[in-house]
């Protein structure tokens, strides 16, 4: 149930953060025009600054999302290892509980 929940709040935060992070210059044809366009450095440096902020925040989201899987992954395993100790200790409880005959 908590590795339900935290997969989908790891959907939710993709799911918004996914947007933000497209860029122009994944279509050719827009980018090829934008450079043929472009008679002087200062009218593409607006498009590169737009590029290379996309392009910051898509790493940013990366890391975040790779941070929050780890965390996803560390919990499932701590789930499943204390479960299977608990599983154990019950166990040992129930065999010294029972005669032996």
């Amino acid at each position: 149930m908590v590795a339900a929940i935290l997969y989908m709040v790891i959907l939710v935060l993709l799911a918004l953060n996914l947007p933000s992070t497209e860029t122009l210059w994944s279509d050719r044809v827009w980018a090829s025009e934008q450079i043929q366009a472009a008679n002087t450095k200062d009218q593409m440096l607006p498009v590169f600054q737009m590029a290379a902020n996309r392009f910051s925040t898509a790493m940013h989201m990366k890391n975040a999302m790779f941070g929050a899987l780890w965390f996803t992954g560390a919990a499932f395993c701590l789930f499943i290892f204390v479960n299977a100790f608990r599983i154990r200790r019950l166990e040992r409880q129930l065999s010294t509980r029972e005669p032996q005959n």
